[in-house]
C-alpha cells in the first residue's frame, strides 16, 4: 500500500523555480564579487605605480627642491604634499572616512609594505584618497580623487530580475492553477452523478487531454451501467415465465403438503426477481409513479403487512398532506420494512415527521441495527452484511433501492443508531416544493 502523501504540482514548480533563481543569484553574487575584486586590484596597482613614480622623482631631487618639484608634478587631479592636513585640494574636508580594508590590503600587496592611507570627503561629496609615500626620512602624501565604482545598478539589476521573475511566476502559476481548480471543482460536482465535461475550445492542450480522458471514462461507465441494467431487466423478465410454469406444474402434480413446503421458496424467488426489476428500472430512470399523499401511502403499505398477520405499525405520520411519487415511495418503504423484519427484531415501526426543510421517513426495529463501520457499504448494491434472522432470502438490493429512490427525489438516506431500545433506517426528502419540482 502506497502511504506517500499527495503533493501539489504547482508547489513543486514554484520550488524548482525558486531553487534555480536562488542558484542563479548566488552565481551572480560570486561573479560580481570576483570582478569587483579584479577592479579593486587594478586600482591598487594604479595607485602603487603613481606612488613609485612620485617616490623616484622626489628621491632624485635635492631636498631643497622637492617642494617645488612636488608642486610642478601636481595636476588638477593629483596633489603631492609634504604634510597631510584635513584639507582636500579644493576645499575643507567635511568628513573623514576609513579606507576600505580590502583596498588597503591590495595597496600593501602592490607596494610590498604596509601603507598609511586616509580618505576624506569634501563639501561637494567628492572622496579624496591620500597615500603616504616615504622619501628617505620624509613622508610625502599623494592625494587624488577616489571614484568608487558605481555598484548601485550592479546590485539593483539582479533585484529587478528577481522581482520580474516573481511576477512572471505568480502570473504563470495563476494561469496553471485556475484552470486546474475549475477542472477539480467540475470533477467534484460529478462525483455522485457522472456526466461528461464540456470541451471548451480555448482550453490548454494538457487539460483538454484530461477532459477527454474523463469523458471517455464516463462513456465507458455509462455503457457498462446500461449493459448491467439491460442484463438485470432481461434476466429478471425472462425468469418470470418459466417460474410461473414451474409453479403451475407443482400445484397440479405435487401433493398439497409438498406445495406448502415449496411456497416459501417460490415467494423468495419472486421477491428476488421483483427486486432485480425494481433496481434495473430505477437505474434506467423509469417513471417513479403518480403523486399521492404520503400518509395514505404509509397506511397502504402497513395494511398489506397486517393482512398477512405481520407486526408492522405506524407510531407517527405527520406528513402534512405532502404528495410524493407512489411507486418510488412504496418501493422504498417495502424494502425498509422487509430489511427490518429480516435482520432486526419486531415489532417494526414506521415514523414520518417534518424536520427543518425535510420530510423524515424512518422504519424502526428493536434490534441493535447496523454498526457505524458498515454504514458505508450497507446501501451498496448486492451487499449483505449478514444472514437474515428469519428465513427470507435476499439478494442485497433492498437498501440500495432505498438509496436509489432517495437520490432520485433529491433526498438522502438516514440512519438512527441503536439507543438501547431500537434502531432505524430510512430516508429524508426535501420539503415540499423542491420535491414536486424534482418529480
Amino acid at each position: 500500500m502506497n502511504s506517500s502523501q499527495p503533493f501539489s504540482l504547482v508547489r513543486r514548480v514554484i520550488a524548482l523555480i525558486v531553487a534555480v533563481s536562488t542558484g542563479a543569484l548566488m552565481l551572480y553574487a560570486g561573479l560580481f564579487s570576483y570582478f569587483a575584486s579584479l577592479m579593486q586590484q587594478e586600482l591598487a596597482m594604479h595607485i602603487a605605480a603613481q606612488a613609485r613614480a612620485v617616490k623616484v622623482v622626489l628621491r632624485a631631487a635635492p631636498e631643497a627642491e622637492r617642494q617645488r618639484i612636488a608642486s610642478n608634478i601636481s595636476t588638477a587631479g593629483i596633489r603631492v604634499k609634504k604634510k597631510l592636513m584635513p584639507m582636500t585640494p579644493f576645499g575643507h574636508a567635511s568628513e573623514v572616512v576609513s579606507v576600505p580594508p580590502s583596498l588597503v590590503d591590495q595597496l600593501a600587496q602592490a607596494l610590498g609594505r604596509q601603507v598609511d592611507s586616509h580618505m576624506m570627503i569634501d563639501d561637494d561629496g567628492q572622496a579624496w584618497l591620500s597615500v603616504a609615500v616615504p622619501v628617505e626620512s620624509q613622508i610625502w602624501w599623494l592625494t587624488f580623487p577616489f571614484s568608487r565604482p558605481s555598484l548601485l545598478w550592479a546590485a539593483v539589476t539582479p533585484l529587478l530580475i528577481v522581482i520580474a521573475a516573481a511576477l512572471a511566476l505568480l502570473f504563470s502559476v495563476r494561469l496553471i492553477s485556475r484552470p486546474l481548480s475549475r477542472l477539480s471543482q467540475d470533477l467534484l460536482a460529478r462525483r455522485c452523478d457522472l456526466r461528461p465535461l464540456d470541451e471548451p475550445s480555448d482550453e490548454s492542450v494538457e487539460l483538454m487531454g484530461v477532459i477527454r480522458s474523463f469523458n471517455a471514462l464516463v462513456s465507458a461507465v455509462e455503457q457498462a451501467a446500461k449493459s448491467r441494467r439491460t442484463l438485470l431487466a432481461g434476466v429478471s423478465h425472462d425468469l418470470r415465465t418459466p417460474l410461473a410454469r414451474l409453479r403451475l406444474r407443482v400445484e397440479i402434480e405435487c401433493p398439497e403438503d409438498a406445495m406448502k413446503r415449496l411456497e416459501a421458496d417460490f415467494l423468495a424467488v419472486e421477491r428476488i426477481i421483483d427486486q432485480f426489476l425494481a433496481y434495473a428500472q430505477g437505474q434506467g430512470g423509469v417513471a417513479i409513479g403518480q403523486m399521492h399523499p404520503m400518509a395514505g401511502l404509509v397506511e397502504e403499505v402497513v395494511g398489506r403487512y397486517r393482512t398477512e398477520g405481520l407486526d408492522v405499525e405506524i407510531i407517527r405520520a405527520e406528513a402534512d398532506d405532502l404528495h410524493v411519487p407512489d411507486l418510488a415511495i412504496q418501493r422504498a418503504l417495502i424494502n425498509l420494512v422487509d430489511n427490518a423484519r429480516a435482520h432486526g427484531r419486531g415489532p417494526v415501526e414506521i415514523e414520518v415527521w417534518s424536520q427543518f426543510h425535510e420530510l423524515m421517513v424512518v422504519v424502526y426495529d428493536h434490534g441493535t441495527g447496523i454498526a457505524e463501520c458498515d454504514l458505508q457499504n450497507a446501501f451498496k448494491p448486492f451487499v449483505q452484511l449478514g444472514p437474515p434472522h428469519r428465513g427470507q432470502r435476499h439478494c442485497g438490493l433492498g437498501l440500495s433501492i432505498v438509496a436509489q429512490v432517495a437520490e432520485q427525489l433529491g433526498g438522502r438516506t438516514v440512519h438512527m443508531a441503536f439507543d438501547g431500545r431500537r434502531s432505524g433506517l430510512g430516508f429524508a426528502l426535501p420539503r415540499p416544493n423542491n420535491l414536486v419540482a424534482i418529480c
